[in-house]
């Protein structure tokens, strides 16, 4: 009797597992010291960008982990918190691919590494160590790790002579290694169109980062998508590809500027919908950014010259502090109306508009409308004077 009431058991909580939704993490950890795991999202791999999720309880080495609205994605996992040293928290912490489902991941943690994965049970944690040990050889990552440490031990010398002269000799070491290690990841990312994984790989390697602000770019990306079966539209880096393609598509020339709303100088609330009737150029900048203020003079060309033909210049900022972008419009004799935009609105602005990098200038007509894109030098005054003119 008692062995079928343990089988009994067994059997339900394996049917509970198998409808469970979500994403389950149990597992163990070499360290008894550790009573505590954080959890990042991987917001952008390429760039290191983490966000925190959430935190596991370690009971006597172990821990049992259930989120119902999570979806097999990248993960990062690390033994200290951000908050209290997220420099700390990186070097100690590695990066986990959980299935949907149940996880069985075991830990090992040495002083010197950190914690890493000693055994998964996830076929994307299998899938994902080949790809990053491949993806680091190919791009000759151990070499470029050593230039980088030759380059640094200068510039902490402040050697500017030595910094210059590594830079030009290591350039084409460099580009070389992009070159090679683009064009495997295209061809991997085209061998894998159609499987889960493939979808990380495009999304990640490739989507992520394109600006899509051509109509071809945007139809291509919607090809790519189309060669992932319906079976996999329900997974998390589909889902992001899908809303990036969509909102690239919704910011086309020819389609309506999503409003932007932020405060001016003075704190008063300013939106784009404020300049209806007028055309409008949109500069989104930053006072950290040099290649945005490098295009001030171009702007104040145009500004200068149509001014008074119902044109205006609308600076949009992605500044965390006011002061430095105060005395940014100050230092550049920037005379337009600026707009600073929240924090919790920062992203949300940039991603409506399709934008990976800045400075981003568009034209926008009386009626709300995008006239042109990614204009740059002296674009900006000559798409100006073709439309007021």
């Amino acid at each position: 009797m008692l062995r079928r009431s343990g089988l009994l058991v067994l059997l339900l909580f394996f049917c509970l597992i198998i409808q469970s939704k979500g994403v389950i993490l149990v597992g163990r950890v070499s360290n008894p010291a550790i009573k505590q795991l954080y959890v990042f999202s991987v917001y952008d791999e390429q760039n290191v960008y983490l966000l925190p999720l959430d935190s596991i309880r370690v009971v006597n080495q172990g821990f049992n982990y259930h989120n119902d609205t999570l979806k097999s994605q990248l993960l990062f996992i690390t033994p200290v918190s951000e908050k209290k040293d997220m420099e700390a928290a990186f070097l100690q912490g590695c990066y986990i691919f959980p299935s949907n489902g149940m996880n069985d991941f075991v830990f090992s943690f040495s002083a010197t590494k950190g914690i890493k994965v000693e055994s998964s049970s996830s076929p994307f944690q299998t899938l994902y160590e080949l790809f990053v040990k491949e993806r680091d050889r190919v791009g000759q990552k151990q070499l470029l790790d050593s230039l980088d440490q030759v380059f640094y031990a200068a510039r902490e010398k402040n050697d500017n002579k030595e910094m210059e002269e590594i830079k030009r000799t290591t350039a084409p070491i460099y580009n070389n290694a992009y070159k090679q290690l683009r064009s495997w990841l295209d061809t991997q990312i085209t061998a894998q169109c159609g499987i889960p994984f493939g979808i990380y790989l495009y999304y990640t390697y490739k989507l992520q980062h394109s600006k899509l602000d051509t109509k071809a770019k945007v139809d291509e990306a919607e090809r790519m998508l189309q060669g992932f079966g319906p079976d996999l539209q329900d997974s998390h880096y589909y889902q992001l590809a899908f809303r990036k393609v969509l909102k690239a598509k919704s910011t086309l020339v020819g389609e309506k500027a999503p409003n932007i709303v932020g405060v001016d100088e003075t704190g008063k609330r300013i939106s784009l919908n404020d300049f209806r009737g007028k055309y409008v150029l949109v500069d989104f900048w930053s006072s950290s950014c040099k290649w945005c203020r490098k295009e001030t003079p171009n702007i104040r060309k145009a500004y200068d010259e149509f001014k008074s033909k119902g044109f205006v210049v609308l600076g949009v900022s992605t500044d965390l502090h006011k002061t430095e972008w105060l005395k940014a419009i100050e230092t550049d004799k920037a005379t337009w109306t600026h707009l600073l935009l929240p924090k919790e609105q920062r992203s949300r602005v940039l991603e409506s508009y399709n934008i990976i990098s800045i400075p981003e200038i568009l034209l926008i007509d009386p009626e709300g409308n995008i006239l042109a894109k990614g204009l740059r030098g002296e674009r900006i005054y000559e798409t100006v004077k073709m439309y007021l003119k």
